[in-house]
């Protein structure tokens, strides 16, 4: 018998999903300038730039980079 947890229930999400919200209130500058990078460097560069403190520039774990980008 198979646990209905155990299947993945992840959705791929397009950008187009992602950005309908981008001039909302919704979406804080913080992610909105992360989008911005993802868009123009790619997935690589704005995960680089999500763990870096955005006014200090200093690492941040994964918990302080949710707290910034949740």
């Amino acid at each position: 018998m198979e646990n209905s947890d155990s299947k993945d229930t992840k959705k791929n999400v397009s950008s187009q999903e992602i950005y309908k919200n981008y001039n909302t209130k919704g979406m804080d500058k913080n992610n909105k300038k992360a989008l911005n990078i993802g868009k123009t460097k790619g997935e690589k560069a704005m995960i680089e730039h999500m763990f870096k403190h955005p006014k200090t520039g200093r690492p941040l774990s994964y918990g302080e980079m949710r707290m910034f980008y949740g």
